[in-house]
């Protein structure tokens, strides 16, 4: 902390006022060592503004610091390095519920009023149900009725639809028979086919050596010399009559043949006709099957159609639902505990359908919307800790918490409306949730302190009291009285830091060379390590561990 002093002499004899001016940022703190008298405040202010002595033509009433004497310093002590931002709101709740309600109907009885607090399930308000009710038995009378209908038209096209299937059944099993037969008479046919062209080729193969033996006969005969006439002639005496059995068996093969392909023909006559019994058997199963199919479509479309009449009766079944839902909502209930703010109906009124009735706010859940200043919101972050006050609750602090930062602002320029419409205001905003129970009541005013730091007890100096070497190390100069006699010399003296967080005009040091009061010099640059510097007396009294009592009079 940087100080000058100056004295004022007081008319009283033998008194003299000392003040000493402590700079800080741009408070000046004032401090008075002896109360013993009134001064003359103007003479106080104007000497504390200039930092010096008073001017050389009252030397009798006021005493000087001798400008021999080095007071750049500021001892090494523990400092508040908190920050905030200041802001103010009314309070809100943060739990509010709009009552409203799906019914129009008149109030039959009203139960609450503003101010009152009600637990979550009370009753609010009573609405005259006797419409909805007779709404709701007219449409189970039509629903009681049209389930037995449909459930007799249901049964029907069951019916239907089995015999339909049954039916198909029964045709296409009378067209898989005449198929069957038509081709068992074509096989039967092609059968004897068959056998019949075996015995063509088996008469063709007998036939053959029949020839072949008869060729044979009549070659050998030709063979025999017309001189031997007699030897031909005992020859023919002797034949045993082959000659004629064998022609004989050739033209009975030959016949056989013939009347054999004969009946091929008959056969191959018959072929056409078969084939064309089975290509009518299996078209006469086709179109069975197209008309049978035809007909139990038809009747499973009629059974699918009863989910479409069921969707019909399942909307009159939704409108009954809704019809039993409004009856339960004409008892309208509160959603949550709190306290009935406002109240937007009276007893005999008949409220729209989705009109407000009241709105119901729970104290125990308080939140307060502040704007925030452009060149504060990139600051402000969601779980900062808030202290907040109020005129009504004096000087007690209550905690809060960040819990929501706005960072949009309408086109027009204003900021997004709260949640109870209070702020309307030009920037942004942020919600603060309060943590503690409080006294505090929505409505109220309240003033908060958003801290963006919190850091105290740490020791910290002027930033201008460090300096880096050229390594980038950090360091300050210390004004060491450890090698003075009297102690009103000192040596200027390196100490390498190590430096933390920035507040204002003051930054974090530590080190294990510094000391409590430690004198740092606040002008480095105006000194060199090593030089011997001659300290104020009034410098050396910080080494008592002097602190500020912050709580004095502070000067703006």
């Amino acid at each position: 902390m940087i100080y000058s002093k100056c004295y004022i002499k007081d008319s009283t004899p033998n008194t003299v006022i000392e003040f000493r001016v402590y700079r800080k940022g741009l408070v000046l703190y004032i401090m008075k060592k002896i109360f013993r008298v009134a001064v003359v405040i103007g003479t106080m202010l104007i000497s504390m503004c200039n930092m010096t002595a008073c001017n050389s033509d009252s030397t009798e009433e006021i005493s000087y610091v001798d400008s021999t004497y080095f007071e750049n310093v500021m001892p090494y002590q523990a400092q508040d390095l908190s920050d905030f931002i200041s802001v103010s709101g009314t309070v809100a709740s943060e739990s509010s519920v709009n009552v409203t309600t799906s019914v129009s109907a008149k109030v039959k009885q009203l139960n609450v009023a503003v101010g009152d607090y009600v637990n979550e399930g009370d009753v609010l308000c009573i609405l005259d149900d006797t419409e909805i009710q007779q709404q709701i038995d007219e449409l189970e009378t039509n629903i009681k009725n049209a389930s037995a209908l449909d459930e007799n038209t249901k049964e029907l096209n069951r019916k239907a639809l089995e015999n339909a299937k049954q039916d198909q059944t029964i045709q296409l099993k009378s067209a898989t028979d005449e198929i069957s037969d038509a081709k068992e008479d074509y096989n039967k046919v092609y059968k004897k086919y068959s056998e019949t062209i075996d015995s063509i080729n088996s008469c063709v193969l007998e036939y053959n050596d029949v020839c072949n033996q008869i060729a044979q006969y009549e070659s050998t005969m030709q063979d025999i010399n017309y001189d031997d006439y007699e030897l031909i002639d005992e020859y023919s005496y002797s034949d045993d009559g082959t000659y004629d059995s064998l022609t004989s068996r050739r033209d009975e093969l030959s016949a056989k043949i013939e009347s054999y392909k004969a009946e091929c023909s008959t056969y191959e006559d018959q072929f056409d006709s078969l084939k064309k019994a089975i290509e009518t058997a299996n078209e006469n199963y086709d179109a069975v099957k197209r008309s049978t199919d035809q007909a139990i479509e038809s009747a499973q479309n009629t059974v699918d159609m009863e989910d479409y009449q069921n969707d019909s009766s399942s909307s009159t079944a939704i409108q009954l639902n809704n019809l039993k839902t409004q009856l339960s909502e004409c008892t309208v209930k509160a959603e949550q505990s709190g306290t009935v703010t406002s109240l937007s109906i009276a007893q005999g009124d008949t409220p729209t359908e989705g009109s407000l009735l009241m709105t119901i706010e729970n104290n125990s859940q308080l939140k307060i919307t502040v704007n925030i200043d452009e060149g504060d919101i990139l600051k402000v972050k969601e779980g900062m800790n808030v202290i907040v006050t109020s005129t009504a609750t004096g000087d007690t602090e209550i905690k809060g918490t960040v819990s929501k930062v706005i960072t949009i602002v309408s086109s027009n320029g204003n900021s997004t409306p709260s949640s109870d419409g209070s702020s309307d205001n030009t920037g942004f905003t942020a919600e603060i949730t309060i943590d503690d129970d409080s006294d505090l009541l929505v409505g109220m005013k309240a003033k908060a302190k958003i801290m963006l730091v919190e850091k105290s007890n740490c020791y910290a100096v002027l930033y201008d009291c460090i300096m880096y070497d050229d390594d980038g190390n950090p360091y300050v100069l210390v004004a060491d009285t450890s090698s003075s006699d009297d102690g009103t010399s000192a040596t200027v003296k390196r100490v390498d830091v190590t430096i933390g967080d920035e507040s204002g005009s003051y930054i974090e040091v530590s080190s294990s060379d510094l000391n409590e009061n430690d004198l740092i010099i606040t002008t480095p640059y105006d000194v060199l390590e090593g030089d011997t510097l001659s300290l104020s007396p009034y410098v050396l009294e910080f080494e008592d561990n002097q602190t500020i009592d912050e709580s004095e009079e502070v000067v703006y």
